[in-house]
């Protein structure tokens, strides 16, 4: 029985050290500073919006996960809850626009919300993909004087 007993002892002591390494390096792990992040692609957004429109299989490997630099007119700025999104609309779809939607850091809610819209902007983010109807970037930041 006292074998039993220092098994699930060690087991247990195992599975706690496997759910703290987990937690550590993998929930837990430091975000880069997108705002001084390299970019890595500087597009039109409407050429941005058409390559994943167009061919998703084809731009996901050449935009996913890299910092993206896009230059163009937006249609409006969202706010949802506490994030604000800027939106570059490129055509109506069944849902509504289809474009792109970049949710902004929080220290650019301001000025994203005092964007003019149809206003030629430069906003830089990590590229997430495209959802069939709108490309997605994340962390968000303007760049330049607006």
């Amino acid at each position: 029985m006292k074998k039993i007993g220092l098994i699930v002892l060690v087991l247990l002591i195992l599975i706690g050290a496997a759910a703290f390494v987990v937690y550590k390096y993998v929930y837990n792990k430091p975000h880069p500073d997108y705002i001084k992040e390299k970019t890595e692609i500087i597009i039109a957004a409407k050429r941005l919006w058409v390559d994943y429109s167009m061919n998703k299989d084809i731009a996901d490997p050449k935009y996913t996960g890299k910092i993206i630099e896009v230059e163009g007119s937006i249609m409006r700025v969202e706010t949802v809850g506490d994030m604000v999104i800027v939106v570059f609309a490129f055509r109506k779809g069944d849902f509504g626009d289809e474009g792109i939607r970049v949710t902004m850091l929080p220290e650019f809610h301001q000025a994203a919300k005092g964007i003019n819209p149809f206003k030629k902007v430069k906003i830089k983010g990590l590229c997430t993909g495209y959802n069939d109807q709108d490309v997605i970037m994340e962390n968000g930041s303007i760049v330049g004087s607006q």
